[in-house]
């Protein structure tokens, strides 16, 4: 198993910043997305029913889909740099 050099650790910093602040603003969007689309379930069945627009809905569940099958993709980017984090933190101790 590799470990990081300080250096090598330190220029991955920016990437993994990168990586975790799309990671947190997609799951975001899709929690208002699921939110929106609770509300409007909720109105839906309050008032018996209702026309809707269904390409919105389609839409919008169609954008939070997007941002949940990215999650795997950056699990898969995550793991490897982790992994290698680890190795390096017992060789310190």
């Amino acid at each position: 198993m590799k470990t990081f050099t300080l250096d090598e650790a330190q220029s991955l910093l920016p990437v993994l910043e990168s990586l975790l602040k799309r990671a947190i603003e997609g799951k975001k969007a899709a929690e208002e997305i699921e939110a929106q689309l609770q509300q409007l379930r909720h109105r839906i069945f309050l008032s018996g029913g209702m026309m809707v627009d269904i390409l919105s809905v389609t839409r919008q569940k169609a954008e939070a889909e997007k941002f949940v099958r990215q999650v795997p993709h950056f699990e898969a980017m995550f793991l490897p740099i982790l992994q290698k984090s680890c190795a390096a933190r017992k060789n310190l101790c």
